[in-house]
């Protein structure tokens, strides 16, 4: 008939592109996250070769372009970057692009919202997070705006299935969900069928780096550090099927 039906070899091709482009945006954002901390540019361009070499990350921006972990990956490393931004300079516009952001995060992957928890490790000290609580509750109408901003990506989402399904809201994982009272937290850390450890080892010497670093200089950093991981595993790790995937 001549008409595109979007699995032809070129639609393969944008796919790739796409995938790599915001990997390196990702990278991009990174790096001026770790830049806010006053990290040496050297550790900051052997963190991101780290990433890119050492982990999944390049499988998902090769072999499944299509997946969105890559883009989870540069909506993620975006939003740190602007909740940082927006604590140093307590500009509305950076909170704003936060809320939009956080709202990309939510409907690439639900799960991505523990990223939430990791927004203490963000301040050098305990005093400065507590300050910055405080000013958000003063400026709550901004909080709320950046709400109304998260909506926009999601709604646009919500109309995209209307007009090609018909419905709102579609549950692609129907018959899937999390079993909270039986979570593989040994398996998906260390077995050899999943485990992160075991198949990223680099982030295991990170793991010991990071909670190390964090106990010696800030208490406070390695009690928010400890939480996020162990909640973020424990949902993972809750997945029927933790076993799926890189």
């Amino acid at each position: 008939s001549g008409l595109l039906t979007g699995y032809e070899q070129p639609f393969h091709h944008a796919i790739l592109i796409s995938a790599l482009f915001y990997l390196f945006c990702g990278l991009y954002f990174l790096k001026k996250l770790l830049q806010c901390f006053e990290v040496p540019l050297l550790s900051i361009i052997l963190t991101q070769t780290i990433i890119v070499l050492a982990t999944p990350i390049i499988h998902y921006s090769t072999n499944e372009a299509s997946f969105s972990h890559v883009y989870s990956f540069f909506a993620v490393s975006t939003f740190l970057y602007y909740i940082k931004k927006h604590s140093i300079f307590l500009r509305h516009r950076d909170l704003l692009i936060a809320g939009l952001l956080i709202g990309l995060v939510f409907i690439l992957r639900q799960i991505n919202l523990l990223i939430l928890l990791s927004i203490p490790l963000l301040f050098n000290t305990k005093q400065d997070f507590i300050r910055y609580l405080i000013h958000q509750i003063k400026h709550l109408k901004w909080i709320i705006f950046s709400a109304l901003f998260a909506l926009i990506p999601i709604s646009l989402q919500c109309l995209a299935w209307k007009l090609q399904a018909g419905e709102l809201i579609i549950d692609s994982y129907q018959r899937e969900g999390f079993n909270f009272s039986h979570p593989e937290i040994v398996n998906i850390l260390f077995s050899y069928k999943k485990g992160l450890f075991i198949y990223t080892p680099i982030l295991l010497l990170s793991f010991i780096a990071a909670f190390h670093l964090a106990l010696k200089t800030r208490v406070h950093q390695s009690v928010s550090w400890l939480l996020f991981f162990l909640v973020s595993t424990y949902f993972l790790s809750s997945w029927n099927q933790w076993y799926y995937g890189c």
